[in-house]
């Protein structure tokens, strides 16, 4: 009987052939005594019982192994760990090597993707209540579909009572979500002979998966267990973008039914229950939009860059303001910004957790992190672009994309007189040494008088605030030679 129901529902030859084997090694023990009678029964019972545990493992396995083949991505830092877990995977074909590859392909989902669990942000999701459900969302709304409370669980209960075409569906959707992907579960039972179509299903920004059908169809069967009589279906991940929204739900319809029950005669065919719905989340950016190879990110999540893709932080300023010297790191801490360094011009970035933040941090030595699109930049600042950083002389006439930084002012970047080991440059566009206000090379007292002179002199267009603005407030007065001499003396 196992067999045969193992053969028709789940198609596991494997798990079979290794059953049928065991079954005749416990069959061709000598029958001597009772004793070992009972050695003959115990090996074939463990050999059904373990048959039947390989068919829950390997239902387990193939929803992970559909997951994994979703998400592997060969800019991923652990793509090759995972690509050998799917190779293991596939080559398994016992039931402990169900069990083992099983394990192993947890272990590189978990290295590979972070899946926080985000059930919270659904409501009811075990349908205490249907509120925050749409109820009755198939285009059947008749029958019996309620809140119903079976088998240990509180659940939404959909009975079909026409033999009509239709669907049956109950569904929530959730908004103003962060960027990444998401997947769900949830589970559902109906009765013998009434298996249809009946699944769940995830919908994101551009797409929609479903689970596998439901296949438990033992809400009748006799000594069985709550636990035993509801099925766990889970789906594939879907993407979502910044701020988008996903739905899920479950359906049903008639698709599929058999052409005679031999039990029902009530057109109950493609009826079901389900509840525990759960939402997990892993959080990834994507750059496609990049200008160059070289760009800023900052990120409300923990993260690490994909192939092909490098960190740094801002280390330090040559003396004459021309490049920038860059520290490589291998993490993001959320909520500050870094630069990057893209072989292709592309880049991903991956989550390391599944927390998400609010409020934008600060950088390393003047780099300033936004998380949407900002218009509040300063006059003076310098933005990254085409490789270089270029200064923004009207701020007002300027927007920052979505998660990216920028120098609020050069000053507060820490002077180095060389370039430091292990650094990397990058070069700013239309910078001048610090103090230079004469533009003859050095800092001294010629640049005091200069700058003097330019505030005493009626011609405002002699100020350059790009040079004679030190103090990076937006006006040149008396604060900025304050500010001059401050640097000389500190030299000298």
């Amino acid at each position: 009987v196992f067999k045969a129901w193992n053969a028709s529902a789940n198609g596991y030859t494997d798990i079979n052939t290794e059953l049928t084997s065991r079954i005749n090694a416990a069959n061709s023990m000598t029958h001597y005594n009772a004793n070992t009678a009972k050695v003959r029964y115990q090996a074939a019972a463990t050999a059904l019982q373990e048959a039947f545990d390989g068919v829950k493992t390997k239902k387990t396995l193939d929803s992970l192994l559909l997951l994994a083949n979703t998400v592997l991505e060969e800019t991923h830092p652990a793509y090759s760990q995972l690509q050998i877990a799917i190779a293991n995977v596939t080559s398994a074909n016992t039931v402990s090597a169900y069990t083992t590859t099983l394990q192993g392909l947890r272990d590189a989902l978990t290295e590979y993707l972070v899946w926080a669990d985000k059930t919270s942000l659904v409501q009811n999701p075990t349908f205490t209540a249907s509120t925050g459900w749409t109820t009755k969302a198939g285009s059947y709304t008749g029958g019996d579909q309620r809140l119903n409370n079976i088998w240990g669980k509180t659940c939404w209960n959909a009975w079909w009572s026409t033999a009509n075409a239709g669907t049956m569906e109950v569904k929530q959707t959730l908004t103003n979500l962060p960027m990444g992907y998401y997947s769900m579960s949830c589970v559902a039972t109906t009765q013998p002979f009434c298996i249809t179509d009946q699944h769940g299903y995830i919908t994101g920004t551009n797409t929609t998966e479903i689970t596998p059908n439901l296949t438990f169809e033992r809400f009748d069967a006799p000594g069985i267990t709550n636990d035993d009589v509801w099925e766990t279906l889970a789906s594939k991940p879907v993407w979502v973008e910044d701020g988008g929204s996903l739905t899920i739900g479950f359906v049903g319809s008639k698709e599929g039914k058999q052409t005679a029950n031999p039990v029902y005669s009530d057109n109950r065919e493609g009826w079901w229950c389900a509840t525990d719905f759960k939402l997990y989340y892993s959080p990834v950016y994507r750059r496609t939009d990049n200008d160059g190879s070289w760009g800023t990110v900052c990120l409300p999540f923990d993260a690490k860059a994909g192939n092909g893709v490098s960190l740094y932080e801002i280390s330090g300023i040559n003396p004459r303001r021309t490049q920038l010297y860059l520290t490589e790191v291998s993490e993001m801490v959320p909520g500050v910004p870094y630069l990057y360094y893209s072989e292709d011009g592309s880049a991903n970035f991956y989550g390391t957790s599944g927390d998400v933040i609010s409020s934008v941090g600060s950088g390393s030595n003047g780099l300033v992190g936004v998380f949407k699109n900002s218009t509040g930049l300063n006059n003076g600042c310098y933005v990254l672009s085409d490789n270089v950083w270029n200064k923004v002389d009207n701020a007002n006439d300027f927007t920052l994309g979505d998660y990216r930084g920028y120098i609020a002012n050069l000053s507060s970047i820490p002077v180095a007189d060389s370039k430091p080991a292990n650094t990397k440059t990058i070069s700013i566009a239309g910078s001048y040494l610090y103090g230079d206000i004469n533009l003859d090379g050095y800092v001294n007292i010629t640049d005091v008088v200069c700058l003097v002179d330019k505030l005493l002199s009626i011609e405002t267009a002699d100020i350059d605030l790009r040079i004679d603005d030190l103090n990076g407030d937006g006006t040149v007065n008396i604060t900025d030679v304050t500010v001059l001499v401050n640097l000389i003396m500190e030299k000298y």
